[in-house]
């Protein structure tokens, strides 16, 4: 009689045990469940899960690829089904695996890959006539802890038949998450611009960056770092320079469907040390659908030294309809 008592007791135990280790499971989200979250400051966001730890959680949703939460910030996680023909999604606390009459349903995994078009037209009539034409294209490519964004733009403009713009700019920057906060990143940059008379100026280095903040609806960066540029002008000039590298970017998710993004460049040239150079940036984005916005931004690149008979300043105006993909 005490051995049988034993014996179903260490059953109850293995069958406790088992149970609290599903019930363990499913407490964390599988990669590509799509998950609406009720943090304890009020606020809910919802997205597919790209990955989670013992610290956080990351989030891909329309507005950010890479949406970081603590889990100390969560209050409740619901997971949310696919519509059906009968009725709309529905919000559960159990695991994002549909069981259909054809069998089950995995979620579809988010893609690592992000894309951004924005093109543009501005028009005067009057006592002057111009007209400015540019695009802008971004792919971004987000896995873990690895980012990469390349972004293109180009411009080309006339004033009463005279030319006022003429450029092509392309960057590529990849990140690398370190921990929670510091990140390692390297920045390339190529430059034509015919107005300012520059054939071609070309950047690159290397810096180390720090997300000073990491909130749900706001995400601000600081970086640091070291950057070669080489400058080729029309006028037969040529520079080299070694600079040191500070920036600042921001995007801010003001509301559901407004957008800031905002970003700030300054390059401290060591030869002549009084030298140096400022790229600032900002971008009013309204999502008028899922996809497609409405965009005005204002772009002012100042340079201390430029080529002979070209202003210091250059502040551009864009106004542009932009799809996401």
């Amino acid at each position: 009689m005490l051995r049988l008592r034993i014996t179903n007791l260490f059953k109850i135990a293995v069958l406790t045990l088992s149970l609290g280790g599903a019930t363990l499971g499913l407490g964390a989200a599988s990669r590509g469940e799509t998950l609406v979250l009720q943090l304890k400051n009020g606020d809910r966001i919802s997205g597919v899960v790209v990955e989670e730890n013992d610290q956080r959680l990351i989030l891909s949703n329309a507005w950010n690829p890479a949406l970081t939460v603590d889990l100390t910030a969560i209050q409740k996680r619901l997971v949310a089904t696919p519509p059906s023909s009968a009725a709309g999604g529905t919000l559960t606390e159990t695991p994002a695996v549909v069981a259909t009459n054809q069998g089950t349903i995995q979620p579809k995994k988010p893609s690592p890959w992000r894309g951004d078009w924005q093109v543009g037209v501005d028009l005067r009539r009057g006592e002057r006539d111009s007209a400015l034409y540019h695009s802008r294209l971004k792919v971004g490519y987000v896995q873990g802890r690895f980012r990469s964004l390349a972004d293109l733009h180009y411009a080309y403009g006339k004033t009463d038949g005279t030319l006022n713009a003429n450029r092509v700019e392309g960057s590529l920057k990849t990140d690398f998450d370190l921990s929670k906060r510091v990140f390692v990143y390297n920045y390339l940059d190529a430059l034509f611009d015919e107005v300012r008379k520059i054939d071609l100026r070309y950047q690159v280095g290397p810096g180390l960056g720090y997300h000073l903040l990491m909130q749900t609806n706001l995400v601000l960066d600081l970086e640091a770092g070291g950057s070669y540029e080489n400058e080729r002008r029309s006028d037969g000039t040529r520079r080299d320079n070694f600079s040191v590298r500070l920036a600042q970017t921001m995007q801010w998710q003001i509301a559901e469907q407004l957008r800031l993004e905002e970003s700030v460049d300054f390059y401290p040239r060591f030869s002549p040390l009084d030298d140096f150079r400022v790229r600032a940036e900002m971008s009013l984005r309204y999502f008028f659908h899922k996809r497609l916005s409405l965009n005005f931004s204002v772009l002012d690149v100042y340079d201390r030294t430029p080529a002979a008979g070209v202003s210091r300043n250059d502040l551009q105006l864009r106004t542009t309809l932009g799809v996401t993909f």
